[in-house]
Formats: structure tokens, C-alpha cells, sequence
């Protein structure tokens, strides 16, 4: 009788199979971390906080009195994948926080004029923040969307930018086209912001999401105030892994999709804006980037 030898898997194979385990121990942990909001004035003294209780899913509401000013922020402290709501008038999203820690400082002065009056009125406010689940992460979704996204640095993501704001205001910043606000048939405040760069031929957007992301899909809303507008025909996708997809614009004011294959990246830029001479005013009132987080240990 002959015996057979045992099946012994590769090297690589283990070491994958290790640090998979790792990443989805890793991740169960985040979830399992206690997260604490604070809300701090301009000179870093607590106006207020509240930390999770024992039990329960994790989320914290912390509901505070006071007419918001300038400096105010609001910091939480907890796992890296959160879904938050930073403002009790505003929608919730997931955002990756890299150290742990979501610095937001609260609108004031011009930057509150591509916010809904009612998102900071009053002296009534909360913010509320849990951990992100695997499910949440796992739903197919649009994961460029972050309506606490700020100008200039930030400790969490996603993080839009670009090397072109009109006058550098806020109306036209490059962080107003993943706000989730999609009315395009006007320009500058509220509800009509967008990113709207100087009239250049070397313009870039970018969108970085802090961590690896599972795409497919764009979705582009041009800005469509129309005869005010022009609009750029075409465009080049850049990813993080280096590959590129072009893109052919069309002059309307509904959303224009565009399916490729399936890529994990850790940012995307938009660039080689192509319109006709002379230049005139193009920009973007929305981008929608939809996937998914990818998977525990996929790098």
C-alpha cells in the first residue's frame, strides 16, 4: 500500500494567508475601539465631550450649546475607519482617519458660504461618530464623498485638491466637488458651489482616499450655468497604480458616467482638461468615484 505525502502549501502562500489574518484581526480591533468627541475652542480649551459607554455598538452623540465661532473644531478620537456626522444638519459618511484622529475645524466667515445656512445656525449643535463595521465597507458605494472635507491639510479622508482655485475663494474649491451637492445650473455659494479653476490649460483635480479602494465607475457633474459656462470635451483619469483612462465630455448639465475596469488605487487625478480656444469659465460641480473599500490585507 503506498502512502501519499501530504500536501505541504508554498511559502508565499502561508505568508499571504498570515497577513490576511492579521489585517482582519486588525480591523475587528478598530471596531472594538472606543471613540471620544471633543469639541474644542480657538485657543484648544474643551467646550465639551463625550466618550462611548461599556456595550452597545460604539456610536457617541455629543450634543453641546454654544454659538459656534471662529477656531472652533471638533476632534475625534478612535478606530481609523469611521462613520461620522460632524454637524447634526448634515449627512453622515464614512471618512478613514490614518492616525486615529479626525481634526474638523467648523466652518466660519467666508468658508461658510458653500454650506447650507442651517448646517452651523443657532447655538443647538451635535456631532455624532461610530465605528465603521466590515459591512459599511464592504457596500458598494461612492467613496469619494466627504462633505467635512477641508481646504489645505487634513488628518482624514477623502481629501480633494487642485492647483487651481478661482481667486482662491471658497465657492470654487477643489473639496466643494465631493460634497455630495450636484446643483449645477449656477455658480459661486451655496447651493451652487463647485470646483472652478482660473482659466488654464494645466489644470488638475485630485482625490485621495488614504487608503487602498476597489473602483469601477466616474461620475462627473459639470458646472452648467449656461452662457456664464463653458465646458472642457475631455479628460484623462490618472490612477495611483500608474494606469489611465480617457474621457470624452459632453456639454450638458446631467451627471456623465463612465465605467472601466475594475482597479484598487489609493487616489485618482483628473488632468489634460482639453477646451477650445479662447479659455473660458469650465468647471466641476461633482465627482463621484464608486466602490468599495478593498479588502482586509490588499494592498
Amino acid at each position: 500500500m503506498r502512502t501519499g505525502r501530504a500536501c505541504i502549501p508554498a511559502r508565499g502562500t502561508v505568508l499571504a494567508a498570515i497577513a490576511l489574518l492579521a489585517a482582519v484581526i486588525a480591523q475587528a480591533g478598530e471596531v472594538a475601539q472606543a471613540i471620544k468627541i471633543e469639541v474644542l475652542d480657538a485657543a484648544g480649551g474643551t467646550l465639551a465631550e463625550r466618550a462611548a459607554s461599556a456595550g452597545g455598538d460604539g456610536a457617541v452623540t455629543l450634543a453641546f450649546e454654544r454659538e459656534l465661532a471662529k477656531g472652533d473644531t471638533v476632534r475625534i478620537a478612535g478606530p481609523r475607519h469611521l462613520v461620522v456626522r460632524l454637524a447634526g444638519k448634515m449627512p453622515q459618511c464614512v471618512v478613514y482617519a490614518p492616525e486615529g484622529a479626525v481634526e474638523y475645524p467648523i466652518p466660519s466667515g467666508a468658508e461658510r458660504r458653500v454650506y447650507s445656512p442651517e448646517s452651523f445656525a443657532g447655538s443647538s449643535h451635535s456631532a455624532t461618530a461610530r465605528p465603521a463595521t466590515p459591512d459599511d465597507l464592504a457596500v458598494y458605494r461612492n467613496v469619494a464623498f466627504n462633505p467635512y472635507d477641508v481646504r489645505g491639510k487634513t488628518t482624514f479622508f477623502p481629501h480633494a485638491t487642485s492647483n487651481s482655485e478661482c481667486r482662491n475663494e471658497p465657492d470654487f474649491a477643489a473639496r466643494n466637488a465631493v460634497d455630495g451637492q450636484s446643483k449645477n445650473k449656477g455658480h459661486g455659494r451655496w447651493p451652487h458651489q463647485s470646483w472652478g479653476p482660473d482659466k488654464r490649460t494645466d489644470l488638475w483635480w485630485k482625490v485621495e482616499f488614504g487608503r487602498p479602494v476597489e473602483v469601477d465607475k466616474l461620475v462627473l457633474v459639470i458646472r452648467a450655468d449656461f452662457p456664464h459656462d463653458r465646458h472642457w470635451h475631455g479628460a484623462v483619469v490618472e490612477f495611483s497604480d500608474g494606469s489611465r483612462e480617457k474621457l470624452e465630455i459632453k456639454k450638458q448639465a446631467e451627471p456623465q458616467t463612465f465605467e472601466f475596469k475594475k482597479r484598487t488605487v489609493a487616489w485618482l487625478q483628473l488632468t489634460d482638461l482639453v477646451q477650445e480656444q479662447p479659455l473660458g469659465w469650465c468647471a466641476l460641480t461633482e465627482v463621484e468615484v464608486w466602490g468599495k473599500d478593498a479588502p482586509p490585507g490588499r494592498e
